[in-house]
């Protein structure tokens, strides 16, 4: 038996609106410098691209919210760093592969299209000696390799996913503390397209 409960939840908005309303780009590059992958990766922060001509070139977005409820013997434990560590790459992890995949399929059926699932790691298995943790390529070459396959994350491009939670989607944000995993866990994806 899964240790969780999935559910999946969208909405349509303009990417005007998606925008003017969510984007607070002071706020999450607050975090995004805290992040390892902080000028380190082509899909993350800082990016070299006028974000708000990006997203309102497109004419709507679909934010989608992968939501884990956990069962209640398993939030309700204490365990060491590395256990956490390998519930959350088990669960967590997992399904934003999973919605990340389905967002990348999902993009076919558009004329145009773009999925917002970062951060990239399409160059992580080719230079895989490289890059053990994270994909450093912004070090290692002097441009993206693949813009056709980056994708950016909500973050880099300054979404605030915890207004987008409460606004959206009356999920309230709960942070992981040390020891202990969150009743709920959410990933926040979208998708961009004409």
């Amino acid at each position: 038996m899964k240790p969780y409960t999935l559910t999946t939840l969208r909405k349509t908005l303009s990417t005007d609106e998606f925008y003017d309303k969510y984007n607070n780009y002071e706020k999450t590059q607050g975090f995004c410098r805290e992040c390892f992958n902080y000028n380190q990766n082509y899909s993350c922060s800082p990016l070299d691209i006028n974000i708000q001509e990006y997203i309102t070139s497109f004419d709507n977005v679909d934010i989608i919210i992968t939501k884990l409820d956990f069962t209640k013997d398993v939030y309700n434990k204490k365990y060491s760093q590395d256990e956490l560590n390998s519930i959350i790459n088990d669960t967590f992890m997992k399904e934003k592969s999973n919605i990340k995949q389905k967002l990348l399929d999902e993009e076919k059926n558009y004329l145009r299209s773009e999925s917002i699932t970062g951060p990239c790691t399409y160059c992580k298995e080719d230079f895989k000696d490289e890059f053990k943790t994270q994909v450093d390529c912004k070090n290692k070459f002097d441009k993206c390799l693949h813009p056709e396959h980056r994708r950016y994350s909500l973050s880099a491009l300054g979404f605030d996913s915890e207004l987008i939670l409460d606004n959206l989607f009356d999920i309230e944000l709960i942070l992981i503390k040390p020891g202990t995993l969150p009743r709920y866990m959410n990933n926040v994806s979208a998708i961009l397209y004409d």
